[in-house]
C-alpha cells in the first residue's frame, strides 16, 4: 500500500503551459514477509514468488512535470523509492529509480484521456541478511498504454505495460504484461 502526496510547485496558466509537482510519500507494510522465500529454490523445488512490499516503511520522492500544447499533454515523471532499514526477517528491500515519459490527449473529451508512454526502471538489489537477494536488481524498459477517466476531483486509470529486461543481476527473469488500476482524488489544503 502506497500513500503519496503532491505539492504543486508551479501551476499551469494560459501564459505558462508548464506544471511542476513535488511528490512524496511512504509505502506501508500491510502483509507478512516470508522468513526465507528462497529456501524452496535451494532445495531444488521449482517455484515462483512475487513480493508485494518489503515489510518496512519505505519513503518515496518524485518530481513530475507536464507541458501542454493545445489538447496534448507531455509529461516527465522521475521517482525514487528505497528501503532504509532491514525488517525482522533480515530482508532489506531494493532501492529504485524510475523515469517515465508520456504523451496524451483528451481529443476534446472532458472525461476520457488516453496516453502512451515509455519508462526506464532501475532497481538496485535487495538483501537477505548479508547476501544480495536472488532475482533482484535489474534494468528494464517498458512501453505502456493507459486510459484515464475523470469526474469532478476523482480520476480512475487503467494502464498496461510490457517490461523488457535490459539487464538483471544473477537472475532468470521474464516479466509478463502488467495491468495496473488506480483511483485518485485531489483536494485543496488551504
Amino acid at each position: 500500500l502506497v500513500l503519496e502526496a503532491r505539492h504543486r510547485l508551479l501551476m499551469s496558466t494560459p501564459n505558462n503551459r508548464i506544471r511542476l509537482d513535488l511528490k512524496y510519500g511512504m509505502s506501508l507494510p500491510i502483509a507478512k514477509t516470508e522468513p526465507d522465500p528462497f529456501a524452496l529454490g535451494r532445495q531444488g523445488i521449482e517455484h515462483q514468488h512475487i513480493f508485494f512490499g518489503t515489510g518496512t516503511f519505505d519513503p518515496r520522492f518524485g518530481l513530475q512535470m507536464e507541458y501542454s500544447v493545445g489538447d496534448f499533454v507531455f509529461s516527465s515523471d522521475t521517482n525514487w523509492n528505497g528501503s532504509l532499514y532491514t525488517n525482522e526477517h533480515g530482508y532489506r528491500g531494493p532501492m529504485s529509480v524510475l523515469q517515465r515519459l508520456t504523451a496524451g490527449s483528451a481529443f476534446g473529451s472532458k472525461t476520457w484521456f488516453p496516453m502512451l508512454g515509455i519508462e526506464l526502471f532501475k532497481e538496485f538489489p535487495a538483501r537477505w541478511k548479508t547476501q544480495p537477494a536472488e532475482n533482484s536488481g535489474r534494468l528494464e524498459l517498458s512501453p505502456s498504454v493507459a486510459l484515464r477517466a475523470s469526474a469532478d476531483s476523482w480520476s480512475f486509470m487503467v494502464l498496461a505495460k510490457k517490461p523488457f529486461i535490459l539487464s538483471a543481476q544473477a537472475a532468470s527473469l521474464d516479466i509478463p504484461l502488467i495491468l495496473m488500476v488506480g483511483l485518485q482524488t485531489t483536494f485543496d489544503t488551504q
